[in-house]
């Protein structure tokens, strides 16, 4: 089960994963160290990255793998330091866990030509009473207040008070 889930959230052109065939043969799934005399059970998996001894490795049970492997992906291509390794391996893990099957040419179409169909909605309503007042009846939910009214304002600055808040 353990390789499984290593090829489905490890990439093969990892370097950590390129470089050592042993890798999964060294996840170690309970701590060695016991805390209070006894072993430390069902902790979150965690990327130990090493150049001496054993080399780097895994840690912990399957929980979260994908962020372990993230870190993994992101040590093995050192990105920006600590801070810059632990936002890289959570994006990383969001890549590889998001499951991308319902993403497709018509989804993405349909989507611009949303964004298209809503940005001449505002172009019209800067000229047209009626879509001005529509667009303030029906960016109500959808929109935040706060970007609600940065977009209304922004629309009264183009017009003028002419059509204004009603």
């Amino acid at each position: 089960m353990a390789g499984t889930i290593y090829a489905r959230d490890l990439d093969p052109t990892d370097l950590i994963v390129w470089e050592d065939p042993m890798l999964l043969r060294k996840h170690q799934f309970v701590s060695l160290m016991a805390r209070n005399g006894k072993p430390v059970w069902f902790t979150p998996a965690n990327m130990t990255i090493s150049s001496e001894g054993q080399g780097s490795y895994f840690t912990g049970g399957l929980a979260e793998f994908s962020l372990a492997a993230g870190q993994a992906h992101a040590a093995g291509n050192h990105l920006g330091g600590s801070g810059g390794e632990t936002f890289a391996a959570a994006v990383f893990a969001s890549v590889r866990a998001t499951n991308w099957r319902g993403v497709t040419a018509a989804a993405l179409q349909s989507f611009g030509a949303s964004v298209r169909l809503a940005r001449e909605w505002i172009v019209e309503s800067a000229v047209s009473p009626a879509m001005h007042r529509e667009l303030e009846q029906d960016s109500r939910g959808p929109l935040s207040l706060t970007r609600r009214k940065t977009l209304l304002e922004a629309l009264t600055a183009a017009t003028g008070p002419r059509f204004g808040n009603r």
